[in-house]
C-alpha cells in the first residue's frame, strides 16, 4: 500500500492515465452490453438467422405467374390453304370470245352474265331447225286431212254396201218367183260382194293413214326436241358464273376463239378454307370428325384461329404410314387467302391446367425429383401489402411434370404469382423483394 502511495504521489500524469483508461473501459463495456440486445425477429436465445435478420431487408426472390396452359407443348403439323369449292368456267358453245367481263379478283353471284361468244352459227341452225319444224307439221296436217277423207270414203262405201245388199236381196225373191232371170239376180249378188271389199279396203286404207299421221306425229316431236337443243346452245353463247365466289385465274381474252368445254375462267368460293395435314398412324386414335383443332398463320402471326376436322381418309400412305386429314376453317368474312401456310395442332379440344416451373416446389431439391403424382407440396404464395410483399406458405397437389414445368392440380389458382427462386431461405410470412427477372 505504501509502495502505491509512493508511486502516485512520484508520478501525477501517471494518475491521469490510469484514469482515462478506466472512462473508455467502461464504455467499451457499454457497447458491447448493447450490441449484445437481441433484435425483434431473432429465435430465443439468440441462435435466429443473422442473415435474414441483418438490417432486417426484403429477401430477394424470383416470381413467376401460375397460369393455365398444355403442359406439353402440342405437335404442329403443317399444310396449306385452299378453298373448298374451286369451279371451271367453260365454254358450251363454240365460237369467238366477244366479251369478258370478270378478271382476276372480281367477285362473282351465281348466275350473273359475266361474258358472251359470237352465235352467228347457233342463229343460223336455229332458224334452218323452225324450218324443218315447220315442213313436218304441215305433213302431219296433210296426212290427217287423207285419214278425213278416207273415213268419208268409207261411209259412202257402207251406204253403197247398204243397197246393193237390198237390191240383191230383193232380185234374189224376184227370180224365186220366177219374175226375173237367174242372171240378174246373180249380177246384183256380185255387186254387193263387191261393195263389201272395197269397203274392207277403206277401213284398211284408214289404219294405214292413221299410223302415217303418228309417224308424222313423231317426227315433230322429235324435230321440236332437236330446236329446243339448239335454242339451248344458243343460250350457251351467254357465260355466266357458275357458283359465288372470286376469281382466281382467267385464261382467255377477248378475241379467243373458245372451243366446247375450253376453260374460261376459275372460280373459288372462300367462304370456306381447308387444310390438308399428313398425320402420323399413330394419332389416328386421337382425333375424330368434327373435333375443334388450332390453326395458326404464318401470313397472321398474332392471330390464332379454329377450324373442324371434316374428313379422315379410310387409307394410310403404305410408305410413310400417314394418313390425310382434312381441316375446314370459317372465311365468311374472306379475310383469309389461299395458299398460305398453315401451322395445325390437335390440342384445341384439350383441357388446360395451372402450370408452374417445377424449381417453385418448397421440398427440397432431391425430394421434389422423387415426388409423384398427386403428391402434396409447398410453394411460396406471394401476398401483397401497402408495405412490401410476403410470401405464404401453400399446401398445393401436383400432376404431370414435363420438361421442368409441373401441373397444379389443387392449392393454387391462374394469376397467382410464386417464388420460383429466393437468395436465401424462407419461412411464411417473410417478406420478399421481386427481382427485375420476375414476371
Amino acid at each position: 500500500m505504501n509502495h502505491v502511495r509512493s508511486w502516485v504521489a512520484r508520478s501525477p500524469q501517471t494518475l491521469l492515465k490510469v484514469g482515462s483508461i478506466a472512462v473508455l473501459t467502461i464504455a467499451a463495456l457499454g457497447v458491447a452490453s448493447c450490441q449484445a440486445t437481441p433484435e425483434a425477429g431473432s429465435t430465443p436465445g439468440g441462435r435466429g438467422n443473422p442473415e435474414r435478420t441483418e438490417n432486417n431487408q426484403p429477401i430477394a426472390v424470383d416470381i413467376a405467374l401460375a397460369e393455365r396452359q398444355p403442359l406439353r407443348e402440342p405437335i404442329q403439323y403443317t399444310g396449306t390453304t385452299r378453298p373448298v369449292e374451286e369451279v371451271s368456267l367453260r365454254s358450251r358453245a363454240e365460237g369467238q370470245l366477244l366479251d369478258l367481263r370478270a378478271d382476276v379478283g372480281d367477285f362473282v353471284t351465281q348466275g350473273e352474265i359475266l361474258g358472251r361468244i359470237d352465235d352467228t352459227l347457233a342463229v343460223a341452225d336455229v332458224v334452218e331447225a323452225e324450218a324443218e319444224l315447220a315442213a313436218l307439221q304441215a305433213e302431219v296436217q296433210r296426212l290427217q286431212a287423207a285419214v278425213r277423207d278416207a273415213r268419208s270414203q268409207v261411209e259412202s262405201i257402207r251406204l253403197d254396201l247398204e243397197q246393193a245388199e237390198n237390191d240383191a236381196e230383193r232380185l234374189q225373191w224376184l227370180y224365186e218367183e220366177g219374175a226375173l232371170s237367174e242372171q240378174e239376180a246373180e249380177r246384183a249378188r256380185t255387186l254387193a260382194r263387191t261393195t263389201r271389199q272395197d269397203l274392207e279396203a277403206a277401213r284398211e286404207r284408214i289404219g294405214t293413214q292413221e299410223k302415217a299421221v303418228e309417224a308424222a306425229q313423231k317426227r315433230v316431236l322429235a324435230q321440236e326436241a332437236v330446236l329446243a337443243g339448239l335454242r339451248s346452245r344458243r343460250n350457251y353463247s351467254v357465260l355466266t358464273a357458275p357458283v359465288s365466289g372470286s376469281v382466281v385465274e382467267r385464261l382467255v381474252d377477248p378475241g379467243s376463239f373458245v372451243q366446247t368445254g375450253g376453260e374460261i375462267l376459275k372460280i373459288a368460293d372462300f367462304s370456306r378454307l381447308e387444310v390438308v395435314v399428313n398425320l402420323s398412324e399413330l394419332k389416328l386414335n386421337q382425333i375424330r370428325a368434327g373435333q375443334t383443332v388450332n390453326v395458326r398463320l404464318d401470313a397472321f402471326p398474332e392471330d390464332s384461329f379454329f377450324g373442324e376436322i371434316s374428313r379422315i381418309s379410310p387409307a394410310a400412305n403404305a410408305e410413310t404410314r400417314q394418313i390425310p386429314v382434312e381441316i375446314i376453317l370459317d372465311n365468311t368474312d374472306r379475310r383469309l387467302a389461299s395458299g398460305l401456310l398453315a401451322r395445325v395442332s390437335f390440342e384445341a379440344g384439350r383441357t388446360q391446367s395451372v402450370v408452374l416451373p417445377e424449381s417453385a416446389l418448397q421440398t427440397g431439391e432431391t425430394r421434389a425429383r422423387s415426388l409423384r403424382e398427386g403428391s402434396e407440396a409447398t410453394v411460396f404464395a406471394i401476398v401483397e401489402n401497402e408495405q412490401s410483399p410476403r410470401v405464404e406458405a401453400r399446401p398445393v397437389v401436383i400432376g404431370e411434370r414435363v420438361d421442368g414445368k409441373v401441373e397444379i392440380r389443387a392449392g393454387l389458382e391462374s394469376g397467382e404469382r410464386v417464388v420460383v427462386r429466393s437468395s436465401k431461405p424462407l419461412k411464411d410470412g417473410d417478406r420478399v423483394r421481386p427481382s427485375i427477372l420476375s414476371e
